[in-house]
């Protein structure tokens, strides 16, 4: 929300999220050319607003993940990953180039769910070609337009990415995809103080309500109480189960949905990167991204320049209150109890296995095993 606020702000040029103009009607339904004043420094001197970029005018695509803006052609990727998975930190190397301009969180999967329910049922007009044809591209087109209207923050750049974590789907035809993986156990204890942190309506639910509310409490009295008692964060079964639940069962979507773009059924390319990979050596797995998106590594900026581009966001608050709290690699190990680790093992061992985090054979496996045999861990 804190990012939210602040791109709010840089866009409206007001102190107050609030006082951000708004479009009306008649202008909200397309992006208007910019005066020549406001195009960007590589735009002909004396071009007009809907020059033509590449032989296409102002507001053309020639595929799905292009389309000319103040003259430029621009191209989209995405960003994606579970929630803690270091997105935040990803989007801050990333904008140390020059020609990248990623922010976020738009999640577009909201608007292409109701692009599902619209098409789905074959008594709906939009189950059938050339409405759902329209609604497709119409779709697509506000994806990129939505994206667009962050390029007054870096006008230059001309590959704009949306950061939002969530599960690996194409938003664009042909549009790169970077996906973040990150240990689910270290995961788990993330997304924990997270969730504590914004005192969100998810803490309240049953059947983990009394236990995470207890927790809460704690926390509210010192900040600093799971640094000194750290066996004390994941004593929540049901809470342990259902987040690796969810983290495993995204993994395994993920899995399914890179292998039809390896296979050709989705158009387009993903990269996939690890969180301790990043971490091990930033330089290394940034000039990959780099690479990916097809701009020069040597033109970025160096990591120093952005504090929230450090491993653990060096020079940032990292205390468990802190949004931007430091990140580590098996600092799971500090906080699971033999309890969590059997509750996690049940519930999300075998993609652990999976992913390479565990071997085969190990504690993690043999358990998940057992309780894949028995059906499961017993929470639903």
């Amino acid at each position: 929300m804190a990012s939210v606020r602040g791109i709010l702000k840089r866009l409206s040029g007001s102190d107050s999220p609030t006082d951000a103009p708004r479009a009306d009607a008649a202008s909200a339904s397309s992006i208007e050319p910019k005066s020549l004043a406001n195009a960007p420094a590589n735009a002909p001197a004396n071009a007009p607003a809907n020059a033509p970029a590449n032989g296409l005018a102002e507001g053309h695509s020639r595929d799905g993940f292009h389309q000319v803006y103040q003259g430029v052609e621009r191209s989209f990727f995405f960003l994606c990953g579970h929630p803690r998975s270091g997105t935040h930190w990803m989007q801050s190397l990333l904008n140390l180039h020059p020609r990248i301009n990623i922010q976020g969180e738009y999640h577009f999967e909201m608007l292409y769910g109701g692009l599902w329910q619209f098409e789905k049922h074959d008594w709906h007009l939009g189950h059938y070609d050339p409405m759902r044809e329209v609604a497709r591209r119409n779709m697509q087109r506000l994806v990129r337009e939505c994206m667009l209207t962050t390029v007054n923050l870096r006008p230059d750049a001309d590959v704009i990415g949306d950061m939002t974590p969530r599960e690996v789907f194409q938003m664009l035809p042909g549009a790169p995809t970077i996906h973040l993986i990150r240990d689910g156990r270290d995961v788990c204890v993330s997304w924990t103080f997270h969730q504590l942190r914004i005192d969100n309506e998810l803490i309240t639910r049953e059947p983990w309500k009394r236990d995470m509310l207890a927790l809460l409490d704690l926390l509210k009295a010192d900040p600093k109480h799971f640094e000194k008692h750290p066996e004390q964060l994941l004593t929540s079964e049901p809470w342990v189960r259902h987040v690796a639940r969810v983290w495993a069962t995204r993994a395994r979507r993920d899995e399914f949905a890179k292998g039809r773009y390896a296979r050709a059924e989705l158009d387009g390319k993903v990269l996939e990167v690890r969180y301790e990979a990043v971490h091990a050596d930033p330089e290394a797995q940034r000039r990959r991204m780099y690479e990916f998106l097809g701009v020069n590594p040597d033109e970025a900026a160096p990591i120093d320049a952005n504090p929230l581009a450090k491993p653990g966001f060096d020079g940032k608050g990292q205390g468990a209150t802190s949004f931007y709290r430091s990140g580590k690699r098996g600092d799971w190990e500090n906080y699971f109890t033999p309890d969590a680790r059997r509750w996690f093992t049940e519930e999300a061992g075998q993609m652990l296995v999976a992913l390479g985090y565990e071997s085969a054979g190990s504690e993690w496996d043999t358990r998940a095993a057992k309780s894949s045999a028995l059906g499961g861990g017993g929470h639903p």
